[in-house]
């Protein structure tokens, strides 16, 4: 059976030439400006504590998101329904293309200039406007997966959020496993603080493995024992090592 990881893949490759009319002729290929946006959240960071450091992109989560599932599904069991739950994926963060990427949880939020409620008005509509760029079957899939994301009951929507919310402590841990020689442990700690104290991680927890999994991430402790320590994570649990060791970041590259 195919692995979620390829079949994402498979589905981005099937995007790679949507474009979406922004209006004066200007058209955007979704999944390029994928390729070339940072996530906001570290980008933000980095930026406002000078790290000089470069930027993780929204393409690099979508990949990053699969391979986690594949390594879940296979040590912890969690995982169902490759299918949709790729298609979850895939299609999550496409409206990001044309809106931008909103963190979500950021002490001083008012910083990205926008609240909730008018969030979800821009994800509606350039979900919309994405959805009519697609051809009729990736339409109808990207069209069921958004609807089926706000079913909270579904397995499947479980497992998403929960590789989803866990993703960005999973990449602060890539970022001192690649960038190891040129952080400064100390102060890269204090500017990723907030994916350390965010309390909405451990809700999305799927069961005893995960608790146990979320509360070593989020243990800054653990994190510099990492920077010290090449084999430290590799010793406490060979799974959680392959999640945050084994795929290299796609960046945007440092301006």
């Amino acid at each position: 059976m195919p692995n979620i990881y390829n079949i994402t893949q498979k589905t981005l490759s099937g995007l790679r030439k949507a474009s979406v009319n922004l209006g004066s002729g200007v058209r955007l290929n979704i999944i390029d400006d994928l390729k070339r946006s940072p996530r906001s959240g570290k980008a933000a960071r980095i930026d406002n504590f000078c790290l000089n450091l470069p930027k993780q992109s929204i393409y690099d989560h979508l990949l990053q998101l699969a391979y986690d599932a594949d390594i879940f599904n296979e040590v912890i069991g969690c995982m169902t329904g490759d299918h949709l739950l790729s298609d979850f994926i895939a299609f999550h963060d496409l409206a990001e293309s044309v809106i931008g990427d909103i963190p979500d949880y950021t002490e001083g939020k008012a910083l990205f200039g926008r609240v909730d409620g008018d969030l979800k008005v821009e994800e509606d509509l350039a979900n919309s406007i994405i959805a009519d760029s697609l051809d009729q079957d990736m339409k109808q899939r990207f069209l069921f997966a958004i609807s089926a994301l706000a079913d909270r009951s579904r397995s499947e929507v479980k497992q998403f959020h929960f590789i989803d919310k866990t993703e960005p402590i999973i990449s602060v841990w890539r970022y001192i496993h690649f960038f190891r020689d040129i952080i400064d442990i100390d102060h890269f700690l204090e500017a990723m603080d907030d994916f350390f104290t965010n309390p909405k991680v451990k809700s999305y927890s799927i069961n005893s493995a995960t608790d146990d999994m979320i509360n070593f991430l989020q243990q800054r402790d653990n994190a510099r024992d990492f920077f010290l320590t090449h084999d430290f994570l590799g010793d406490y649990d060979a799974a959680l090592s392959r999640v945050v060791e084994g795929r290299e970041i796609m960046t945007i590259p440092v301006q």
